[in-house]
């Protein structure tokens, strides 16, 4: 899924050199593991989204609210 985000015109072979190019920089770097480190990195950036349902004239419409939340 992440390669398809960090396709450029379609070549997936190129994102995927993208990604291990990254994943073994941030193991240099931080020398942990490269992939909680970019699940944090996403969860950082990733807004969260609620689902709530609200009953408008006997209809259940279901609105989505914007959640911010604070990372510690």
């Amino acid at each position: 899924m992440l390669a398809d985000r960090i396709l450029k015109h379609g070549k997936k072979s190129l994102a995927y050199q993208i990604i291990y190019r990254a994943v073994k920089k941030i193991q240099q770097k931080t020398e942990t593991n490269p992939l909680s480190v970019l699940r944090q990195a996403i969860h950082g950036v990733t807004p969260g989204i609620a689902v709530k349902a609200r009953t408008i004239v006997n209809a259940p419409i279901y609105v989505f609210y914007l959640q911010i939340t604070k990372i510690s």
